[in-house]
């Protein structure tokens, strides 16, 4: 008898292992294609991004992932969807993005709005003489996102996310971010943004070159001032918040 229900038992895990590993597949086949079936009009875009995520994937024309990229690669849009979507389907609720068509190395791709950040020149650069760099923030209004909930008025979506600070160097034609120095001062701010090694901000006040040789720029977290200060070493730049 003992003898026959193990061997009952073995046969019934055998078959419930079978079926969860078609489960499995089935899931993996059925994400890979879940966007297949859209059909999406673009409008025109023409802006400078940045892909930023833990899987930053690039879709072709008929929106099947040809490949996977690292974060941190700056790009060129040159259109975004006209709906928002999640899941496969439109969503105008404030978990939708658009997708957004993007030039990388001479080809295009498509990708997810959700982990795509516009750059938009920061409109008071700091005065200094035969300087080939220029000042980058990420959109305030969050361009492919999902910006305000639906039937509630003008009640904006509120997202956490990156929200990156680079600079331009128009010799090399090349994005940069700026480093970040991890101190006990930052610390206590770093509950706004997404964690990452390169320099965030909310709002950036009074950004100027100092004759020392470093930027410098004013922000504010929870009504408190903070002071950053921006050194260049050997070609890359190093951001450290003071007070």
């Amino acid at each position: 008898m003992k003898t026959k229900i193990t061997a009952t038992c073995l046969l019934i895990s055998v078959l419930l292992f079978g079926q969860e590993n078609d489960s499995v597949k089935f899931k993996e086949h059925k994400s890979t294609n879940e966007l297949t079936h859209l059909s999406l009009k673009f409008e025109d875009e023409n802006e400078s991004a940045v892909l930023i995520g833990e899987n930053v994937e690039l879709f072709n024309d008929q929106l099947k992932v040809v490949k996977n990229i690292k974060t941190g690669t700056f790009v060129k849009t040159i259109g975004k969807s006209r709906n928002y979507y999640n899941n496969g389907k439109i969503d105008e609720n404030c978990n939708g993005y658009r997708f957004v068509k993007i030039v990388l190395d001479d080809t295009e791709y498509i990708v997810k709005g959700n982990v795509l950040f516009k750059l938009e020149e920061f409109k008071e650069q700091p005065k200094r003489e035969n300087s080939s760099l220029i000042f980058f923030e990420t959109s305030k209004s969050q361009d492919y996102l999902q910006n305000i909930k639906p039937a509630q008025g003008f009640e904006f979506c509120e997202y956490f996310t990156y929200s990156p600070f680079v600079i331009y160097n128009v010799e090399k034609k090349q994005f940069n971010f700026i480093k970040l120095e991890k101190n006990e001062l930052f610390s206590k701010i770093s509950s706004a943004f997404k964690e990452a090694d390169f320099l965030q901000t909310q709002g950036i006040y009074n950004l100027t070159f100092f004759d020392e040789g470093f930027y410098g720029f004013e922000t504010f977290h929870d009504g408190m001032p903070y002071s950053v200060q921006i050194t260049e070493s050997e070609g890359s730049f190093i951001a450290k918040y003071m007070q």
